[in-house]
């Protein structure tokens, strides 16, 4: 019992302070370009955050419905997100590195080029 509190407590500060902070996204959310912002794109406040998080738990209990909600509205929004007035955005220049600092760019199959 104790367990699951402390795991409900770690989980929400986690979720709260990290989507109504700087960069209003978690640290999976952050690494695909994501954000969490207010319907006018603003960032949200810990009490909105606090609201979505609470919400999140009425999509699950629909049996994931709520999640998959996000697929057919227009907005693209969850469940929890139409309770708590947020949207799920991408940001436009989310991890814009120069050139020499792309580590995937060696791996990119290079020009052939052919001997005869």
């Amino acid at each position: 019992m104790l367990a699951s509190v402390l795991a409900f407590m770690v989980s929400f500060f986690y979720y709260v302070r990290c989507e109504s902070g700087e960069h209003q996204a978690t640290w999976g959310k952050r690494a695909l370009g994501l954000a969490v912002t207010d319907l006018r794109g603003k960032p949200i406040s810990g009490w909105r955050a606090t609201l979505r998080y609470l919400a999140r738990i009425f999509s699950g209990l629909t049996l994931g419905i709520g999640y998959l909600m996000a697929g057919f509205t227009a907005k693209k929004q969850a469940l929890h997100d139409i309770v708590a007035g947020c949207l799920v955005i991408r940001k436009p220049d989310a991890w814009k590195l120069p050139k020499q600092q792309r580590p995937l760019q060696s791996l990119l199959p290079q020009e052939r080029r052919w001997p005869f």
